[in-house]
């Protein structure tokens, strides 16, 4: 991983070292404390339910990042220096910090293989720093959906844009046409008619020259009124309602 202003921070690393004792640095104190906003791919993680996990235990290395946007986006390191409660804790009262029951509950957000802080900075920081193996806490784990990813990758290929806003509500845009498409079993039926039209009725350069919409009674390729557009249009519906085979 990049790091992230090292020179700069070996004046805090020495001031650090001097104030907090027992505290543990390891080349991973230069890693980017990641905002989960920020990582590839990351619609995907938002269109499934996600699931709430109450008590979890949770290996600090897998730790990667948190949703606080005075810590993101920096180092670790810079955010031990920038931590405003707990500064001056030594390490056993950081210890009983971090096991302290009468504080609200950690929590964390899972994505992947990763962790991302959503509540307990103070807490899971002094944790990594203190070479901690474990924090209890509560984990929301966001699922990714490798449906949704595939139909996206698929259409891009075809030169559309895509706009993801929900499962059940997509925007596809190529040159000046917008289609808007509702439910993602559409989306793989808009998929199959482009397929089977593109392959049996007309070639790729002409299709690719043809508006294409969405009309509430189905998905279907709307031409102008010539003959083979026609056609097309006929063939298109039956497809979808199940009634024409390709």
């Amino acid at each position: 991983m990049e790091t992230i202003g090292k020179t700069n921070d070996l004046g805090i690393f020495f001031d650090l070292r001097n104030e907090l004792t027992g505290i543990f640095f390891n080349g991973w104190c230069f890693d980017e404390v990641i905002d989960p906003k920020t990582i590839k791919d990351k619609t995907f993680y938002k269109l499934l339910k996600s699931e709430y996990y109450p008590k979890q235990r949770v290996p600090v290395t897998q730790i990667k990042g948190t949703t606080h946007p005075n810590y993101s986006n920096r180092n670790w390191l810079q955010m031990l220096a920038g931590l405003q409660r707990n500064r001056n804790a030594d390490r056993e009262s950081a210890l009983r910090l971090i096991l302290d029951d009468s504080k609200d509950k950690i929590t964390l957000i899972k994505k992947g293989n990763d962790y991302y802080i959503d509540s307990g900075n103070h807490r899971c920081c002094f944790a990594k720093f203190l070479d901690v193996e474990y924090v209890d806490c509560e984990v929301i784990e966001k699922f990714f959906d490798n449906e949704a990813y595939e139909l996206h990758n698929r259409l891009a290929s075809v030169g559309y844009s895509v706009e993801i806003v929900s499962r059940d509500s997509w925007i596809l845009r190529i040159m000046n046409l917008t289609i808007n498409i509702k439910t993602i079993e559409n989306v793989h039926a808009f998929i199959n008619a482009y397929d089977s039209v593109k392959l049996s009725v007309i070639d790729k350069k002409l299709l690719k020259r043809k508006a294409l919409r969405y009309l509430s009674s189905g998905i279907f390729l709307f031409f102008h009124d010539r003959p083979i557009e026609k056609k097309v249009l006929k063939m298109c519906k039956l497809y979808l309602q199940g009634q024409e085979k390709f």
